[in-house]
């Protein structure tokens, strides 16, 4: 059975005996070289709650008011999940402390559910868990704290530092912490903050690493800190310290460029002497534009090749791409968003390529896209669809010999949308299996001065009954 109870205050009454294998209390749990994993505890007029961790059932504290949990002495905990501060008045407290004390969960951990949690991870404790979340709920707060050579938290899947609530991780004196994707203030109005700091400290994000998803986000690397992600999503206004974060790809408010002086290789300054050392090798994603501005140009025959591809990733960014000159190319093994929220650009000029699995340009409802592939030899090849205009509002143009292809096409998708392809200039093409203009809203197609458009099948106005 397990219980989540308010012990001290008179929830459970009577003399007789509960026994119970999880939960959460307001009340203090010690497991170590004197407890065990059993815990005796007073309630009531002379009653016995047994408490036993039998690891298939949820562990935590603080239920409605306050509890607290300590791991110490090298015990070995295990359960089916935890949650501390279950209720929005409670507060509840963990500490795993000292080498061979370890709590494995096989369900996430919520460090502030509804109301204020702490994790502690000190002096070679670890943590290991499939995904933890500080500030789960809209109110809460939640703080983990791992410090100490030794020190661990590994989770096996994602990490949200402010979901709903307020959250806070500190990775200090030779600790680490580990995850798949890592978000600091994941939902709007949520407010997530990260210290990592000390020769030793890291935080690897073997997936991707938001700093402010649609929240609030801030990152400061210091003293040696390491930070590490697949993809870096930022703005550099939002990372601080003097440390250095490693990343394979990004999406950044920032400027990025390409070329035979910087290859593929790029080092970016942030706070206070930290840097952002960045060696694109087609597994990450890349972009700009990601809340505010950021540019990315390719040329001088650089090939650059990333997973997905995104220009102006938020609502109210901008994000413009250049890919200039013969042999400079951007290929994505996935999608490419231009004008993915925001407003973006993509300019390909003077015999430069871009590829992609498939196109969107104007994705998202509000989002403006402009796509100009321009010039003898420059391409935009997608071996999927395309859409100018999938729900907010596209433009292509294809002129001066350029050349554009896909399987389907697509001038206006969503209802709303707004979709408009001019194809302009002797050797000028777009080649589509099915075309479709104005599938469900607004499209336009123009075909001037030796333009050419080919399709298998097209539709003029509304999708097909």
């Amino acid at each position: 059975m397990t219980i989540f109870a308010q012990r001290s205050v008179g929830d459970l009454r009577g003399n007789g005996t509960i026994s119970v294998q999880g939960g959460a209390l307001d009340g203090d749990l010690s497991f170590d070289a004197t407890h065990g994993l059993t815990q005796t505890l007073a309630f009531g007029s002379g009653g016995t709650l047994q408490f036993t961790v039998d690891g298939k059932s949820p562990l935590g504290a603080g239920y409605k008011q306050s509890g607290s949990l300590r791991i110490a002495e090298g015990a070995a905990v295990t359960s089916a999940g935890g949650d501390l501060g279950y209720r929005s008045s409670s507060t509840g407290t963990a500490v795993v402390t000292g080498i061979g004390s370890t709590w494995t969960s096989s369900s996430s951990i919520s460090v502030g559910l509804s109301g204020s949690g702490m994790l502690g991870i000190w002096d070679g404790g670890q943590v290991s868990s499939s995904g933890g979340t500080l500030g789960y709920n809209s109110g809460s707060t939640g703080t983990a704290v791992v410090t100490g050579i030794g020190s661990k938290w590994a989770n096996s899947g994602d990490v949200y530092i402010a979901r709903y609530g307020s959250g806070t991780l500190r990775v200090e004196g030779g600790a680490q912490v580990s995850n798949t994707n890592g978000y600091l203030g994941y939902y709007s109005a949520s407010t997530g903050t990260a210290l990592i700091a000390g020769v030793g400290s890291t935080w690897t994000n073997l997936g991707n690493l938001c700093v402010g998803n649609a929240g609030n986000g801030t990152l400061t690397v210091s003293d040696g800190g390491v930070v590490s992600a697949k993809t870096l999503y930022a703005s550099l206004d939002d990372l601080h310290g003097n440390g250095t974060i490693t990343a394979r790809g990004v999406v950044l408010d920032a400027d990025l460029v390409f070329d035979s002086t910087h290859g593929t290789t790029q080092a970016l300054a942030f706070g206070s002497g930290g840097r952002l050392q960045l060696t694109v090798d087609g597994t990450g994603d890349l972009g700009v534009g990601y809340k505010r501005s950021g540019s990315l140009r390719i040329s001088e025959g650089c090939s650059v090749a990333s997973g997905y591809g995104s220009l102006a990733y938020r609502f109210g960014s901008t994000g413009t791409a250049v890919v200039t000159g013969a042999g400079s190319k951007w290929t994505n093994s996935g999608g490419l968003y231009v004008g993915d929220f925001g407003s973006g650009t993509l300019r390909v000029e003077a015999g430069g390529q871009v590829g992609s699995n498939y196109g969107h340009v104007g994705f998202a409802m509000g989002s403006t896209g402009t796509a100009s592939i321009t010039g003898a030899g420059s391409k935009w090849t997608n071996s999927g669809y395309l859409y100018v205009g999938r729900d907010g509002s596209g433009t292509l143009q294809v002129e001066a010999g350029a050349q554009v292809s896909n399987t389907n096409g697509y001038l206006s998708y969503g209802s709303g949308s707004t979709g408009t392809a001019v194809i302009t200039g002797a050797g000028s093409k777009w080649t589509n299996s099915d075309l479709y203009v104005g599938y469900n809203g607004s499209g336009t197609l123009r075909v001037e001065a030796g333009g050419q458009v080919n399709c298998n099948a097209g539709s003029l106005g509304p999708k097909p009954a």
